[in-house]
C-alpha cells in the first residue's frame, strides 16, 4: 500500500483552487486572532417527526438535513487541511447549532445563551444579546481563531452593514480592533473553505434478516475498512475520517446502524439488543466483493460493543483486524481473534459518573494478542474524542495499527 503522510494527504484533497474573494480571508485565518460568526448549516424549517428525529435529539427541535451534515464536514476538513487554527467555540444551544459544530468536528463547543434563538424562530434575540455579541467580536482572541456559531437574525440585527443577511452556513470573518472595534475581512459560504470532494457512492446492503442499511462507499483498494458509529452518531459523523482514510489507500464503507437514517431492520427499537453485526457482517462482505482481501472494523462505542466485538464471535476469520473506539465488545473476551486496538479517554465516564477504563481494561487483558491499548488524555466519548485535542492522535494511531503487518 502506498503510504502518504495523513496530513499531506489531507492537503492534497482541499488545496485546489478557491472563489478569488476567499483566497485573501483562508490566508489571513491560517494566522489566527480572527473571530467567525456563523449562521449554523443547512436545516429545514420544520421540528422532525418522531421517527425522522435524530439519536440525541430527545426535544425533537430542528436538525440539520443531509446537505447540512455533508457541507458541514467538508467544512472541518477544509479547515483542517489548511491548517486554520481553531481555539476557541460557542454555539446556540439550538440542535442545529450543535450538530454544525460536531459535523465539522471542531472543538468541543461551551454552548452560550447570548448565541440562543430561544426556541421563537426569526424573534429569538434580544437588545442584550445582541450588544453582547457585538461586544465579543471587539475584544481580541487568544492565537487561534474563535468560531460563534448562531442565528441568521442575530447576525444580520448585530451587524446590520454586512448586508445581506447570511445564508446557512455562511460566516462573517471579523479582525478584532480598529476605529470600530473590530473590521470585517468578508464572508465565506460553506462551500467556499474547500473544494467539494465528489460524492461516495451511496449503497444499501442486505443483512439476511430482513434489515437493508444503507451506507457511503469511499476509494477502492485492496485493504478495506468498515466505519461502525456510535449511539449518538450516524454515517456521515465519519466523513472526515472516511476521507483521510480513502488518502491513505483504503476502500472505505461508513454505515448506517438498522434504526439510524434511512437503515432497517428487526430490532430497531432496541438499538442494544438488535443484531448490530448483522450491519458490519453485509458491510464486510460488500468491501470483499468490491476487491478488499482484508477488511478491518472500526467501531465507536455501541459500534464496537454491539457490532464489531459480536462479529469476533458469531463470524470469526470475517474480519482482518478491530480498532475498539472506547467500546467493550460483548461476548467472551477469551474468543476474539485477531489484532486488537482498544482506544478511549483516561476520563471517560458513563451513567453516575463511572469510569469506563477499568472494565475496559479488564477485557482487554483477557483478550488473547496481538493487541494494543492506548489510554489517550482526554474526557470525551468515542467519536467526540475527533472534537477534542487529541483528534490528531486518534487518527494517527488508527491509521498506524490498520497498516502495521501482524
Amino acid at each position: 500500500m502506498h503510504r502518504r503522510p495523513l496530513l499531506a494527504a489531507l492537503i492534497a484533497i482541499s488545496a485546489q483552487a478557491q472563489p478569488p474573494q476567499a483566497l485573501p480571508i483562508l490566508k489571513a485565518l491560517q494566522r489566527g486572532g480572527h473571530v467567525i460568526v456563523m449562521r449554523h448549516a443547512s436545516s429545514p424549517r420544520e421540528a422532525p417527526s418522531e421517527d425522522k428525529a435524530v439519536a440525541g435529539n430527545s426535544k425533537r427541535e430542528r436538525q440539520l438535513d443531509e446537505l447540512g451534515r455533508r457541507t458541514s464536514a467538508a467544512m472541518g476538513i477544509a479547515l483542517r487541511a489548511r491548517q486554520i487554527p481553531i481555539g476557541e467555540v460557542l454555539s446556540s444551544p439550538a440542535y442545529r447549532a450543535q450538530e454544525t459544530a460536531k459535523y465539522a468536528q471542531l472543538p468541543l463547543p461551551r454552548l452560550e445563551d447570548n448565541l440562543s434563538d430561544g426556541g421563537q424562530g426569526m424573534k429569538g434575540y434580544t437588545d442584550n444579546q445582541l450588544a453582547w455579541i457585538r461586544e465579543f467580536v471587539r475584544r481580541a482572541p487568544r492565537a487561534e481563531n474563535t468560531v460563534l456559531i448562531t442565528h441568521q437574525q442575530h447576525i444580520a440585527a448585530a451587524f446590520p452593514r454586512a448586508a445581506p443577511p447570511p445564508a446557512e452556513g455562511e460566516a462573517l470573518v471579523f479582525r478584532p480592533g480598529g476605529a470600530d472595534g473590530a473590521t470585517l475581512l468578508g464572508r465565506l459560504k460553506i462551500d467556499e473553505w474547500g473544494p467539494a470532494a465528489p460524492e461516495p457512492k451511496r449503497v444499501v446492503l442486505d443483512t439476511g434478516d430482513g434489515g437493508r442499511i444503507h451506507g457511503d462507499l469511499y476509494g477502492a483498494g485492496a485493504r478495506g475498512v468498515v466505519l461502525a458509529h456510535g449511539g449518538r452518531f450516524n454515517k456521515e459523523t465519519w466523513i472526515p475520517q472516511a476521507r483521510a482514510l480513502e488518502a491513505a489507500g483504503f476502500q472505505v464503507l461508513a454505515i448506517d446502524f438498522r434504526g439510524y437514517g434511512e437503515s432497517t431492520g428487526p430490532g430497531v427499537n432496541d438499538p442494544m439488543g438488535a443484531p448490530l453485526y448483522r450491519d458490519v457482517l453485509a458491510a464486510v462482505r460488500r468491501l470483499r466483493a468490491n476487491g478488499a482481501e482484508k477488511v478491518a472494523v472500526v467501531g465507536g462505542s455501541m459500534g464496537g460493543d454491539g457490532a464489531a466485538g459480536a462479529l469476533v464471535h458469531q463470524a470469526p476469520g470475517e474480519i482482518d483486524r478491530a480498532v475498539f473506539l472506547a467500546a467493550e465488545p460483548a461476548g467472551p473476551p477469551e474468543k476474539m481473534t485477531g489484532p486488537k486496538l482498544y482506544i478511549l479517554c483516561r476520563d471517560d465516564v458513563q451513567g453516575e459518573n463511572t469510569p469506563r477504563l477499568p472494565n475496559i481494561r479488564a477485557q482487554y487483558e483477557k483478550v488473547p494478542g496481538p493487541k494494543q491499548m492506548i489510554v489517550l488524555d482526554c474526557s470525551a466519548h468515542a467519536q467526540f474524542i475527533f472534537q477534542t485535542p487529541q483528534a490528531g492522535r486518534l487518527m494517527r494511531e488508527i491509521v498506524r495499527f490498520l497498516q502495521t503487518r501482524y
